[in-house]
């Protein structure tokens, strides 16, 4: 039986990754690790592969020790990770990809006149190599970009338009150019307060998604990351709207829907990929959803009632609730013993597409 040593980035995870990286066909060990020691060298060389688990900060240190390991490592490429820290280049990649629209960049002129018309309710900026909404500034007045609007795009921020639409997320799973691709989790529509997903109810299978829908969206992000070569978990996050899909962001890393994504498929992108690292499968084909799937934040829960909900199968508590089950009614069911928040997704904001 093939062993793997799974590298975490953060402890904050120990609470449910190694759980749902177990598997009968492979042994695995987790470790946390952000840098290269003689433990960690000794893990390596005793596991048949060892998988790296990033967050964004931690991709270019989790790439530079993988190379430094003296045994084969799953680690995300580096033409993947320069792209991650780069929203301009990540926009001109999907002007070349069929099926998906660029969010356009403008200059703080631009972007005032565009306000003072009407075109679009607000203006976003946002650091080019963030992630997760770090740094994200959102404008509503014209005179803001006098001001602001200036410093912040002086600065280095990238000014575009704000979208309004469906949030969705596509994970795929990558290893040696062959891909696997897994039900998209909606995040509700996207807000001009600016909140992450994170604070926001996830869903999964999102609801009112053909499956025809989905499979051009898979098809589109599959054209638009295989030039990088991924290995690993990739998180593409688009927005679905009249005028068709924009890309938003592209996750070479755990991304905060995997949990979700995991226990609702038909198979769980963290084995994929395992047993894909360990030689045992090839990954190809897409996964579809055989359980349905609620996610929503956990603030309104103290450690105690979050360690009895762990209890329960089908849930998962840390900074989030995460409920599965195999019908909607049983679902439900579930949410209705959980508690969340009577209200997580504010009211979507006017049309606005950018013009």
């Amino acid at each position: 039986m093939p062993r793997i040593l799974a590298v975490m980035a953060t402890p904050a995870w120990d609470g449910w990754l190694p759980a749902m990286l177990r598997h009968s066909t492979y042994r695995v060990a987790c470790v946390v690790a952000r840098s290269v020691t003689e433990r960690l060298r000794r893990a390596s060389a005793a596991a048949d592969v060892t998988v790296f688990f990033s967050r964004h900060h931690s991709l270019r240190a989790d790439r530079q020790m993988a190379d430094a390991l003296p045994g084969p490592c799953v680690a995300q490429t580096g033409t993947l990770i320069d792209l991650a820290f780069d929203k301009s280049a990540m926009a001109r990649r999907a002007l070349a990809v069929p099926g998906l629209l660029a969010i356009p960049e403008w200059t703080p002129d631009q972007a005032r006149e565009a306000l003072m018309e009407g075109r679009v309710p607000a203006v976003v900026a946002k650091a080019p190599d963030g992630t997760a909404g770090e740094d994200l500034r959102i404008y509503t007045k014209p005179d803001a970009l006098l001001g602001a609007g200036v410093r912040a795009y002086e600065a280095g921020f990238i000014l575009q338009p704000f979208v309004a639409g469906d949030e969705l997320s596509i994970t795929l799973a990558w290893h040696d150019g062959r891909c696997r691709a897994y039900p998209a989790v909606s995040k509700g529509p996207t807000q001009l307060e600016g909140a992450h997903p994170t604070s926001r109810t996830r869903v999964c299978p999102a609801p009112d998604l053909s499956a025809l829908v989905w499979e051009e969206m898979v098809a589109a992000c599959m054209g638009y990351l295989y030039p990088f070569r991924p290995q690993g978990l990739v998180e593409v996050e688009l927005i679905v709207t009249k005028l068709g899909v924009y890309l938003l962001d592209v996750n070479p890393r755990l991304a905060a829907t995997l949990r979700l994504t995991a226990a609702v498929a038909s198979s769980s992108p963290l084995h994929d990929l395992m047993e894909a690292a360990a030689g045992l499968r090839t990954l190809d084909g897409v996964a579809t959803a055989d359980q349905y799937g609620e996610e929503w934040p956990a603030t309104h829960l103290d450690e105690q009632a979050k360690a009895k909900l762990n209890q329960q199968e089908g849930v998962w508590a840390s900074t989030r609730v995460t409920v599965v089950a195999q019908t909607k009614e049983e679902l439900k069911t579930k949410k209705s013993k959980t508690a969340p928040p009577k209200k997580t997704n504010p009211p979507a904001p006017p049309d606005a597409v950018p013009g």
